[in-house]
């Protein structure tokens, strides 16, 4: 389940990417602008709310920077002062445990001075592994309990302001104990060294729920990697075993198809682990999804596709599907943030995606699902996984595919958004139409804008159907300056005729390849 600052955390967004409810994160950046930027209080207060009644699908600061009412830099300082206080805030719960663990505070405050201001929960565990004053299994134990107890008390700090018991800033208010906080910055900057010095950083209820919840080691082993930040540990399913082997360790996120849960094999720790899961009595449609991904992943393997691990139904009749574990963000994501790529990024990143589609073209899997939330990438773009094969078209399947697979539904065959003219009239699929999706996103990572145009699904699938596409220099200036090789591969991708587009996607990447020797 997106682009920060590099102070903070890579995987999710914390400043421009798709959230469900109001998070820590946004109840933080509003107080802190609600005390410094006063003529923004009433549109945080209404983006905080929007999000409360699930009817925002970006996070605060997100809004106000794509609004213009925020700079991306001043976001950007927003955002640390947030990282910092949540930083602290995870000290200072560990501080506590490690202080009931009989750890002297003055080593604690001793390494974590050595550390500096860019101590985390994992460099201050692993600092003090090092000097012997922890056995690395009580560390990593210790570590998760700190974060457990760190989510669950921000999670109820969001919960107090949801049900209006806790107000969005009063004024010169800085309170460290989960009531109201709005760290100004030079707060920011030594919050991490007060939590090290003063435990009373912390509300210590919120340490004792977590330690009377997740205490016994057999209830909570600790993973052998690190948990990304964005990672939501206070899920109540942290530490269950899921199909008698897998362990949670915190909620990536939940959406229409189910839950998505971080989660280790306990036979390997060291690995992490993306969880689907699917409640019982879960529609069939998505049950489907499960078992079409699960087998299309099995006809072709190619390390830019996402893997799937494992897949089955536990005793209690919840499905799930096990696939690896990629901290990154996906395209969407990263559009968000850059607004769009350089020429030679975007024609990289289509380049591995079509590696991965030539793969599984080969096998006679059409993916059927190609956007830019589909494609996961690293924050350096250097690394790229394509991902959910749920409703991919698979070849010779017979009786076992009407059997099996029927539960799909003809409702479910693609985003209209992305869809080829052909799969938008319900005709027969090949490789190409997989090719026209891939030149939809080529043309939005070249110039931040679609195509076309179009206020709902129904009228996507019509201008795919009937539209020419918008020319590249009609969206992006700049394009006026791009080589002819690199329009004429957008063009032929966007071809309404399969015939005219590239037939092959290894025919797309000797294009690609061509356009790339132009940029230099």
């Amino acid at each position: 389940m997106t682009p920060r600052p590099d102070p903070a955390p890579a995987g999710r967004s914390a400043i421009l990417g798709r959230v469900s409810g109001v998070r820590f994160d946004d109840l933080l950046a509003g107080r802190i602008l609600a005390r410094e930027r006063p003529d923004l209080r009433a549109r945080a207060l209404a983006h905080l709310d929007a999000l409360t009644r699930g009817e925002a699908a970006r996070s605060l600061l997100g809004t106000l920077v794509a609004e213009g009412r925020l700079p991306l830099d001043a976001a950007r300082g927003v955002q640390e002062r947030v990282d910092r206080y949540r930083a602290g805030r995870g000290i200072g719960v560990l501080a506590e445990l490690l202080g009931r663990a009989g750890v002297a505070p003055e080593r604690v405050q001793e390494e974590g001075r050595r550390l500096g201001p860019s101590v985390d929960l994992e460099r201050l565990g692993r600092a003090l592994v090092a000097a012997r004053l922890l056995a690395p299994a009580q560390e990593e134990r210790l570590r998760l309990q700190a974060r457990v107890a760190l989510d669950r008390d921000l999670a109820a700090e969001v919960a107090r302001f949801v049900e209006g018991r806790q107000a969005l800033a009063p004024a010169g208010t800085v309170v460290l104990r989960g009531e109201v906080a709005v760290p100004s910055a030079a707060e920011a900057r030594a919050i991490v060294d007060r939590a090290i010095v003063d435990r009373a950083i912390v509300d210590r209820a919120i340490v004792d729920r977590a330690i009377v919840d997740r205490a016994a080691p057999p209830a909570l082993p600790a993973p052998r990697f690190a948990i990304p930040p964005w990672v939501d540990v206070g899920e109540a399913r942290v530490g269950a075993r899921v199909a008698d082997r897998y362990r949670v360790v915190g909620r990536i996120g939940a959406g229409g198809h189910g839950l998505v849960l971080l989660a280790f094999d306990e036979a390997a720790p060291e690995r992490p682990l993306a969880l689907k899961l699917l409640p019982r009595g879960a529609r069939a449609q998505a049950v489907g999804r499960f078992k079409r991904e699960a087998l299309a992943n099995s006809l072709f393997h190619h390390p830019g596709a996402l893997e799937v691990v494992d897949a089955g139904e536990t005793r209690d009749g919840e499905h799930y599907l096990v696939v690896e574990f990629f901290d990154g963000q996906d395209l969407a994501r990263a559009l968000e943030l850059r607004r769009r790529l350089r020429p030679a990024e975007a024609l990289r990143v289509a380049r591995r995606v079509l590696e991965v589609l030539d793969a599984a073209h080969a096998q006679g899997v059409i993916h059927r699902d190609v956007k830019p939330e589909n494609v996961l990438v690293s924050r350096d773009l250097e690394r790229v996984k394509l991902m959910d094969f749920g409703i991919a078209l698979l070849r010779d399947l017979g009786e076992f595919d009407d059997r099996v697979f029927h539960t799909v539904g003809p409702d479910v065959v693609g985003t209209p958004r992305y869809m080829s003219p052909e799969q938008a009239a319900s005709e027969a699929l090949g490789p190409t139409s997989d090719l026209y999706a891939l030149g939809l996103v080529l043309y939005e990572l070249l110039t931040g804008a679609f195509p076309y145009e179009s206020d709902s699904p129904l009228g996507y699938l019509a201008c795919h159907i009937t539209e020419d596409p918008r020319p590249l220099a009609a969206a992006c200036p700049e394009a006026a300056r791009w080589p002819a090789a690199l329009h004429d591969l957008v063009t032929r991708l966007l071809q309404k005729d399969p015939d005219d587009r590239p037939q092959t996607a290894a025919e797309a990447i000797a294009a690609v390849d061509r356009a790339l020797a132009l940029l230099g």
